[in-house]
């Protein structure tokens, strides 16, 4: 797909990886409808300049969803949608036995539902442009952490969609990406060790040695991560082939995990895991 002409729709382009997707694409000639809920950073973006236009999107609102739909048909006409970038999204921890049932349906209504309710709304101007959908997912779905499973499952749940939704609208003319990046600097590190007081779960010692183990890992991701760019330049080359993969996984350490999901046992990644997360002092 040449991409300069064309027009993209970008979920969660308030910061990370979704800012970072449409300034790329951006400055690859495309006209960038970027999703924002706030007006400082809708301002701040439509400061960006270029091709660049920032929208008051909430996918949780379907007043928003709306709106936008309304714009993009007056702006596109017969040209329709070129490509929609699925990015929103929430994050959320807790054990299974602590979960709050609130918190968990916001993470589905985040996560799983408002991204249906965009592609319903932008699903007919795709189908004139032959465009392209990119869902960015995350191996949390299968390479999934203690107390990560309220995340995990919703981003499970929106793979699933995203797979039935390949196989309904390829015919179409659609093309369905699953894109599953690797460790990103992103704030989602930060929301793992903020507020520690709110995570007192005090039926077993072994889910705060767990979150300690987790938080490990954030402070890892915060070092290590590769930066939300990276990210954004691989879906800009993914959107540039003529024939895309179904799922591209970004980044050595998410083709590690891939592999490690496909040749290893269960149990294998489970014990594994548990040393992983362990106590320090506690690790064989």
């Amino acid at each position: 797909m040449e991409l300069a002409g064309r027009t993209a729709l970008v979920t969660g382009a308030s910061q990370g990886i979704g800012e970072s997707i449409a300034l790329a694409l951006a400055r690859r000639g495309m006209r960038v409808y970027a999703g924002v809920r706030s007006e400082p950073d809708r301002l701040r973006l439509n400061g960006a300049g270029g091709t660049i236009t920032p929208v008051r999107l909430d996918i949780c609102e379907q007043d928003d969803i709306d709106a936008v739909r309304k714009r993009l048909e007056a702006e596109t006409g017969d040209a329709g949608l070129d490509v929609l970038v699925n990015n929103a999204g929430v994050f959320g921890l807790a054990p299974v036995e602590h979960v709050c049932l609130d918190d968990l349906r916001y993470l589905f209504e985040v996560n799983v539902l408002g991204q249906i309710a965009v592609i319903q709304a932008t699903l007919p101007l795709l189908r004139k442009a032959g465009g392209r959908i990119v869902n960015i997912g995350s191996d949390a779905a299968k390479f999934t952490l203690p107390i990560v499973g309220p995340y995990a499952a919703s981003k499970a749940a929106f793979e699933a969609i995203g797979v039935a939704l390949r196989r309904e609208v390829g015919a179409q003319g659609v093309t369905v990406v699953a894109v599953q990046p690797g460790t990103v600097k992103t704030r989602l590190w930060d929301r793992i060790t903020e507020n520690p007081g709110e995570r007192a779960w005090p039926s077993h010692p072994s889910y705060q040695d767990f979150l300690a183990g987790v938080a490990a890992v954030a402070d890892r991701g915060r070092s290590a991560g590769r930066s939300p760019e990276s990210v954004a330049e691989a879906i800009v080359r993914l959107l540039t082939l003529r024939r895309p993969p179904a799922r591209h996984r970004v980044g050595w350490d998410a083709r590690l995990r891939g592999l490690t999901i496909a040749l290893l046992p269960t149990r294998v990644i489970d014990g594994f895991l548990a040393r992983r997360l362990a106590p320090a002092g506690s690790r064989g």
